[in-house]
């Protein structure tokens, strides 16, 4: 396998380890899935200063990633939940319905309409 990198949003990191979010059937997330080892690199330029850390992937529960996905602002979710990743879709207007339909079940039936993607 090729190595392959990417920028990531680290939401909280702990004596458990680092977290970051990502769909699974992104690039990265079948990466993941395949080689479950990662390198992140953190770097502050006006210290000339940087650290890799190395280690083992592990997803974390549904309970954690329902709890993050519900903290996210409603127009977010609604842009992750629009399209799948990673997938072609037939025009641009497919989004636009798409985003348009999720809004108006979130008007109607609440922001908690708008639930977390299994593949999130």
């Amino acid at each position: 396998m090729r190595p392959s990198s990417r920028v990531v949003l680290l939401k909280s990191y702990s004596s458990d380890g680092f977290s970051f979010f990502t769909n699974y059937n992104s690039r990265k997330g079948k990466e993941l899935e395949g080689n479950p080892f990662a390198c992140m690199l953190f770097y502050w330029p006006r210290q000339h200063r940087q650290i890799r850390v190395e280690g083992k992937v592990e997803k974390l529960s549904n309970e954690a990633a329902v709890e993050y996905w519900n903290s996210r602002p409603l127009s977010s979710r609604i842009g992750s939940k629009s399209s799948e990743q990673s997938t072609v879709i037939p025009n641009r207007q497919f989004l636009i319905d798409k985003r348009k339909a999720l809004e108006e079940l979130a008007a109607k039936e609440g922001e908690g309409a708008i639930t977390k993607p299994e593949s999130w």
